[in-house]
């Protein structure tokens, strides 16, 4: 199951399911469905071709009027100046090629006038560089955005990447505090070529689970990433990877730009953010407790609802979305199913059947990447079905199971996805 999103950069990544089905109501995620005077050339059948024009000569200058020339048009004479004269250019430092960091310069500021903060010190795991001055970013926003300037430092976050290039890299740690649920466009831009940027999200520390995580294309000097994030702590990490071997990791001049978008009203049945999600399909309302019922789904102790909590019926079809950004690992498909990536996070909804019944399951990330489905017994304690480790074509999981409540994990599959925003497909029929 395949879907292709809006960028909101969102864009928000970024990027989001129109919910419908069967059953299922509101209270639970993807419920159903001075302009100066200049000389201007007229026309008058022979008479003079140019209109008189006033000009203000500055001193220094020198005007002659030449004869042919009707008064009012001049040639100007320049001061006499140095041909060829260069301005002189700040050093080089010949190992980074840029300027070394006393002469590091602001970019021209942005369409607010606000200019870009010169930060001399990496950020790192220890002593993040704070977004805002730490201040929490919503419901008020910062006008025009946060544009910074500064230089990789050594990595801290862990040797492993959460996606792009792996290998010898530097890193510039942020760390952001919301206020609201917002989208957050985080745009990391290398100052000199020949490096990859890669863009990643943490909850609350380096050592949190993933939110997300992008990488620019193969070359591409620039990385953009938008995503939807609840209120908290949520650490940014700006990585730069060498595309030759001998660059430099640390000391590389990158600017990192953060701006942020007002989330969703998730309860009055508008897209108020314009992004083509309504309510609960919206991503920032994915953890809205009007949207989950005020469910968590990180276990089978506080999962999410499937129509309500109530026993689905044959033809029943349901619609959820979530993400398992900002999640914990909780359960394992095993190694008689599917494989899933290591380390990945899941969500967990609960489905009651009053009978024996059918159940097909899936599940696919917003980028396109197939996550997986598989069943659990009421106490989360063993997988009861799964796909199989072979499973070619779309993975869906179709079993037939007796009366009974189950646990429906959504995980990652074998590939990484790099939305981790994702839509649940459950249908319902006779065995």
């Amino acid at each position: 199951m395949t879907r292709t999103r809006l960028s909101h950069a969102l864009g928000l990544c970024l990027v989001l399911v129109a919910g419908c089905g069967g059953g299922s109501t509101k209270g639970n995620l993807g419920d159903v469905l001075e302009v100066p005077a200049t000389d201007v050339g007229q026309d008058s059948g022979g008479e003079d071709l140019w209109e008189e024009g006033v000009r203000d000569v500055p001193d220094g200058f020198e005007e002659t009027l030449p004869g042919d020339l009707p008064a009012g048009d001049a040639d100007v004479v320049l001061p006499d100046a140095e041909p060829d004269a260069e301005p002189d250019a700040p050093p080089v430092d010949v190992a980074t090629d840029t300027p070394p960091p006393d002469s590091v310069e602001d970019v021209s500021a942005d369409a607010d006038g606000v200019e870009p903060e010169v930060i001399e010190a990496s950020g790192s795991c220890a002593t993040p560089i704070e977004v805002w001055g730490g201040k929490a970013v919503g419901p008020e926003l910062p006008p025009g955005g946060l544009d910074y300037e500064t230089r990789t430092g050594a990595v801290t976050s862990g040797s492993d990447p959460w996606c792009g290039p792996s290998g010898a890299q530097g890193e510039v740690v942020f760390r952001l505090v919301l206020g609201a649920p917002l989208y957050v466009i985080l745009t990391a831009l290398a100052q000199v070529p020949d490096y990859t940027p890669v863009v990643t999200f943490l909850k609350e520390s380096c050592s949190g689970s993933l939110m997300e995580c992008t990488a620019a294309e193969a070359n591409g000097g620039t990385t953009e990433m938008a995503t939807a994030l609840p209120p908290g702590t949520w650490i940014a990490i700006v990585r730069l990877v060498p595309l030759q071997e001998g660059l430099p990791t640390e000391g590389v001049a990158v600017d990192a730009s953060f701006e942020f978008e007002a989330g969703e009203i998730c309860d009055n049945g508008e897209d108020d953010n314009a992004d083509w999600d309504v309510d609960c399909d919206d991503p920032t309302c994915f953890w809205d407790p009007y949207c989950t019922g005020g469910h968590s789904g990180e276990t089978c102790a506080d999962p999410f609802l499937i129509n309500n909590g109530a026993p689905v019926a044959p033809s029943q079809e349901f619609f959820e979305v979530g993400t398992l950004g900002g999640r914990i690992d909780d359960y394992q498909p095993g190694a008689a199913c599917w494989p899933s990536v290591a380390g990945s996070s899941d969500a967990v909804w609960r489905i009651v059947l009053p009978a024996e019944l059918t159940l097909e399951v899936a599940a696919a990330f917003y980028d396109g990447t197939n996550g997986q489905v598989y069943v659990m017994d009421p106490a989360c304690s063993a997988v009861v079905s799964c796909l199989s480790p072979d499973v070619a074509g779309d993975p869906n999981l179709l079993v037939t199971l007796p009366a009974g409540t189950y646990h429906l994990v959504v995980d990652r599959g074998p590939d990484t996805p790099q939305s981790l925003a994702f839509d649940l497909y459950v249908f319902v029929d006779e065995p």
